[in-house]
């Protein structure tokens, strides 16, 4: 599909036009700590929403999930703004969503048809803000089939709100038979289903260890077999695995490149399960009528 990469200042120009001309919607009023949700589609391309008092209490955040039914490629815009001592509005964060290639900074998760992005918890200096989300065809772009709807759920959350993937992620993993439970959920991005790390690690078997290293962000997960150890160093949102053969005879490193690096959600290390468990030596199959994993230890 033929797309064309907005910048901000494009954006902006677009913005203005749209203001100038009278086509812009009427704003919807919305309190801080309220969540909303709505269907952008060709008859209702364009959503905007006003909150004031974000300032009086706390420090905020804002969360946009969305889902798009019905398109395979597609574009959404957000941006936040606020409203200056001069009474105009001026763009604060704008975030511009693309499938294929999900990669922007903000985003927490992501798959073919969902994603979330979030923006930094902050404190808010002024009273005024106003959000806006649109899909690439309020702009006159037709890339997108009529029936396509992209379902959206936008959140003014507070410090220490948790974040949540679409309910649609939801992954069964099984480890020799017996059903795995993790306080935080599989969850599938960049096409890899991705786990607590610790909760793998202590499913799969209690001989492999787990150490998290917070001045570097990176966890060692250290695999034993026999007399020879398996050591493996993955960075947060780090592609690139430092792996650590040690025997009697000394140690070799080297260097592995996975598709999906390590991401935090919720307080927790998500990594690529399917890496993880071959890592430990186990087999592992994926059963995608059921999205389910089977994983069975190599005891």
């Amino acid at each position: 599909m033929k797309r064309k990469v907005l910048t901000v200042v494009l954006a902006l120009i677009m913005i203005a036009t749209i203001m100038h001309t009278g086509a812009a919607v009427p704003s919807q009023r919305i309190t801080p700590g309220q969540t909303v949700t709505g269907s952008l589609h060709h008859g209702n391309k364009f959503v905007e929403y006003t909150v004031s008092g974000m300032q009086a209490s706390g420090r905020w955040g804002v969360r946009l999930t969305m889902t798009i039914n019905g398109a395979a490629d597609y574009e959404v815009m957000f941006s936040e703004e606020v409203l200056d001592r001069d009474g105009n509005w001026r763009m604060n964060r704008f975030f511009e969503g693309i499938y294929p290639g999900l990669q922007q900074s903000g985003l927490i998760w992501s798959s073919s048809n969902s994603f979330v992005y979030e923006t930094p918890i902050d404190s808010y200096s002024v009273n005024e803000y106003r959000y806006w989300i649109s899909i690439p065809e309020y702009y006159d772009f037709s890339d997108f089939p009529a029936s396509a709807r992209f379902n959206y759920t936008l959140e003014l959350f507070q410090a220490g709100t948790p974040s949540s993937p679409p309910a649609a992620s939801n992954i069964s993993v099984i480890v020799g038979g017996r059903a795995i439970t993790m306080d935080v959920a599989p969850q599938l991005i960049n096409g890899r289903v991705m786990v607590p790390l610790r909760a793998i690690a202590d499913a799969i078997g209690p001989s492999i260890s787990v150490d998290w290293d917070a001045s570097s962000q990176s966890v060692h997960l250290t695999v034993p077999d026999g007399n020879v150890y398996n050591e493996y160093t993955l960075r947060i949102n780090d592609r690139n695995v430092i792996y650590t053969f040690t025997n009697s005879q000394g140690s070799v490193n080297s260097l592995i490149t996975i598709d999906s690096p390590p991401v935090i959600v919720n307080g927790r290390t998500l990594v690529p399960l399917r890496f993880i468990a071959e890592a430990a030596f186990c087999e592992v199959n994926w059963d995608e009528s059921t999205r389910t994993v089977y994983i069975q230890p190599p005891y």
